[in-house]
C-alpha cells in the first residue's frame, strides 16, 4: 500500500510539472512589459546586446489629463536568427521619421512592420511607436 502511494504522489508531480512547463511562454520569446518613455533606450540596447529582434510594439498615455504626457511603450521580440537590421523609434513628436539620412546611398530599405500612434498631449503632438527592419 505504501509503494502504491508513492507511485500516485510521482505521478501527481510529474503531472504538475507538465502543466506547468505546458503554460510558461517559450523560453526565446521575449516581452518588455509597460516601460515608461525614459526606460526605452537603455531596453533597446539590451535587446542588441542579447541578439533579439523587436517584432512588435504597443504604446498608451496613461496621463489623466488630456494636455500632458505619461507615454509608457510595450515590446515584444523574438530571437535575431537571420541578423536583419532594425531600429525602433518612440517618440512624442508632431511627426513620423524614417531612419536614416535620406541622402546615404546606403541606407537599408527599410519595411515598418509593427506600429502605433496615440493621440494625446497638448499642441497636436502624438506619441509614435514604430519598429523598422531593414
Amino acid at each position: 500500500m505504501k509503494n502504491s502511494m508513492t507511485f500516485a504522489g510521482l505521478v501527481g508531480a510529474f503531472a504538475v510539472c507538465c502543466m506547468a512547463v505546458l503554460s510558461a511562454p517559450p523560453a526565446n520569446a521575449g516581452d518588455s512589459g509597460w516601460m515608461p518613455l525614459s526606460k526605452v533606450k537603455s531596453h533597446l540596447s539590451a535587446l542588441k546586446a542579447s541578439g533579439q529582434l523587436p517584432v512588435s510594439i504597443d504604446c498608451r498615455n496613461d496621463s489623466k489629463v488630456k494636455s500632458t504626457w505619461k507615454p509608457f511603450v510595450r515590446i515584444q521580440s523574438k530571437p535575431n536568427a537571420s541578423g536583419t537590421k532594425w531600429y525602433v523609434i518612440s517618440k512624442v513628436e508632431f511627426r513620423d521619421f524614417q531612419p536614416g539620412s535620406p541622402l546615404d546611398k546606403n541606407r537599408p530599405k527599410w519595411r515598418v512592420v509593427s506600429r502605433k500612434i496615440v493621440q494625446g498631449g497638448g499642441g497636436g503632438t502624438k506619441l509614435f511607436c514604430t519598429i523598422w527592419h531593414g
